[in-house]
């Protein structure tokens, strides 16, 4: 079984019937989250903001006049708004992003964390829960500069091991489907790797 992100449900609720019923799994695990656990990712404050705003109608960044109200339409309003947001630029996204939450006049704080932190990563690797590298902040890979897809991966398996005593030896393309891999990307990504850690 594969989890992405490192949600603090796979610890709380699958980690314990995993152990009961003898079952492994790895986590890919969104790095910069486990030490701040509060934070909602954009494809979630999009989801979220949807769900608390009190307005029936509203007038979103790009997609334009929107009536909101029933679950039913909340959901075809947050996951239109979430494929727009997969097919653009990050600095646009999360420009895009915040306008949307102004738009629906909401405030996104959380009073419970939402990802594990590293401790919990621990125990999960001491039951015998792979943690592997997901990217530090889950930007798609080929919506960035090559300079910071590189980062993204280095970054994400240093912490990984630096923090469990585990070796990094898989990886999970961010939303993942073939628009979100760029094999060049990688290859340049992975070997300056090899050539810094050398």
């Amino acid at each position: 079984i594969t989890f992405d992100d490192g949600y603090l449900d796979n610890y709380e609720v699958a980690f314990p019937s995993m152990q009961k019923y003898g079952v492994t799994a790895v986590i890919f695990l969104l790095t910069s989250r486990m030490t701040d656990t509060h934070y909602l990712p954009w494809w979630d404050a999009c989801a979220e903001a949807i769900r608390r705003t009190r307005k029936t109608e509203v007038n979103l960044p790009v997609l334009g006049l929107r009536q909101l109200g029933d679950d039913v339409q909340n959901l075809a309003v947050s996951s239109e708004m979430i494929q727009h947001l997969k097919g653009v630029p990050e600095a646009d996204k999360l420009s895009q992003l915040a306008q949307m939450v102004e738009a629906l006049a909401v405030d996104l704080s959380l009073e419970k964390p939402l990802f594990v932190n590293w401790d919990q990563v621990r125990n999960l690797v001491a039951g015998g829960v792979a943690c592997q590298p997901h990217t530090q902040t889950h930007a798609i890979m080929t919506r960035i500069a090559e300079e910071q897809v590189y980062e993204e991966i280095r970054m994400s398996k240093m912490l990984i091991e630096q923090e469990t005593d585990q070796q990094a030896t898989a990886f999970a393309y961010p939303n993942g489907t073939p628009a979100d891999f760029d094999k060049t990307n990688e290859v340049i990504a992975l070997n300056r790797a090899k050539e810094r850690d050398a």
